[in-house]
C-alpha cells in the first residue's frame, strides 16, 4: 500500500497570528518575514504529521493498492471516502459504489453485510481509494508541538551549531507526539 497527499490543507492548527504572536514580531517584521515564517508553520505540521503517521489538519489522501480487500486507510481520523476506483477485468477504471462498503472514522474498510467486491483485475496499483483525512481539532499537546518546531525553524536557520553543546529539552517535541503515533500503521 502506497500513499501520497492529493490535497493539501486549506487551513493550518496555527493561524498566521498566532505565529506572528509565537514568534514575537512587530507588524512591521512580519510583513517583511511572514512567507518564510509561515512555510516554517506548514513544515512543524507536516513534521508532527510524519513522526505519527496520521494528519493533523484535515486534507485529502490518495492510496494505491493491487486489489480490493479490506484494510484499515492511513492517517488517523477519517471524515470520508470520496472514492474508490479499481480496473475491471477489460482493462477499463470503475468506481465502487458507496453501497457496497463502510468506513469508520478510525479508517477501517469493509464490505456491508450481502456485498462483495467487484470483479477486478489484481495488479500493481489496480486499486485507488481517495479520501479526506485529519481531525478539526488537534490536541493541544500536538499544537504545542508544533510552536516549539516553528520557534526551532525560523530561529535556527542553520544546520548546525558550532562551538554549542545540543540537548534535546526535557518534555521536548517528540516527547510530546509520542502518545498520538500511530504504531503498526
Amino acid at each position: 500500500m502506497e500513499w501520497h497527499v492529493e490535497t493539501p490543507p486549506v487551513t493550518e492548527p496555527i493561524t498566521a497570528e498566532q505565529a506572528r504572536v509565537q514568534l514575537r514580531m512587530d507588524l512591521d517584521i512580519w510583513e517583511i518575514e511572514s512567507d518564510r515564517a509561515l512555510e516554517a508553520v506548514v513544515a512543524a505540521r507536516e513534521y508532527c504529521e510524519n513522526h505519527c503517521d496520521r494528519a493533523f489538519a484535515e486534507q485529502q489522501w490518495r492510496v494505491t493498492l493491487d486489489s480490493l480487500d479490506e484494510l484499515t486507510l492511513p492517517g488517523g481520523v477519517i471524515q470520508s471516502v470520496d472514492s474508490i476506483t479499481y480496473t475491471d477485468s477489460e482493462g477499463a477504471e470503475q468506481t465502487v459504489p458507496v453501497s457496497v462498503y463502510t468506513v469508520s472514522r478510525k479508517g477501517r474498510l469493509r464490505l456491508n453485510n450481502d456485498q462483495s467486491w467487484p470483479d477486478h483485475t489484481p495488479g500493481p496499483e489496480s486499486v485507488s481509494i481517495v479520501y479526506t483525512v485529519g481531525s478539526d481539532r488537534v490536541p493541544h499537546d500536538v499544537v504545542q508541538a508544533m510552536y516549539m518546531l516553528l520557534s526551532h525553524y525560523f530561529e535556527e536557520r542553520r544546520t548546525a551549531v558550532v562551538g554549542a553543546s545540543a540537548q534535546e529539552l526535557p518534555l521536548g517535541v517528540n516527547s510530546l507526539l509520542w502518545p498520538h503515533r500511530m504504531i503498526g500503521v
